[in-house]
């Protein structure tokens, strides 16, 4: 079992999937206030920040912090959703509709030194047929970003980003 184990660890890195090391949180509290939204979307800022606090505490030994004793502020903002014309079926029913979706993250230290920072940006095509929607649709993409945002996070702190460093 543990060769396995070990065996699965060593091929990680080759198959271009990385595991995080949630030591590297130490303990440190971060914030994570709700996300802007720059769209006409509302209700999806709430859906990316609850995703965020949820993947910080599963993947990093952190604790989430309202703020005010904050050691990390992550945050995030919503800037783009783009909707696409959906290919229609031969009855002139939408088969397959698509959305794109723009997320900005920053992490700063409590003196607002920027740490890291990032643009993330998805498409997904949904199946109207399916009871699938283009809110499903970004619901989805916002759980995967949330992901990718906390695994960046993840990397500048395991490079020791939050030690001091900055980052444009």
């Amino acid at each position: 079992m543990k060769a396995a184990l070990a065996a699965l660890l060593l091929l990680a890195p080759a198959c271009g999937y990385r595991v995080l090391d949630p030591e590297v949180g130490r303990g440190r509290r971060v914030a994570v206030p709700t996300a802007d939204n720059a769209t006409r979307w509302r209700g999806l800022e709430a859906d990316l920040t609850a995703g965020l606090r949820s993947d910080l505490q599963r993947l990093l030994e952190v604790r989430l912090s309202d703020g005010g004793d904050a050691d990390l502020l992550l945050h995030t903002e919503i800037r783009e959703i783009t909707r696409q014309a959906p290919v229609r079926d031969i009855q002139g029913g939408a088969a397959v509709g698509a959305t794109r979706l723009v997320v900005l993250w920053r992490l700063e230290d409590p003196l607002g030194a920027v740490l890291g920072q990032g643009q993330i940006q998805r498409s997904l095509e949904f199946l109207p047929g399916e009871d699938e929607n283009a809110y499903t649709a970004l619901r989805e993409m916002l759980d995967a970003i949330a992901e990718h945002v906390v695994m960046e996070v993840s990397a500048r702190l395991s490079a020791g980003g939050a030690d001091g460093a900055s980052e444009t």
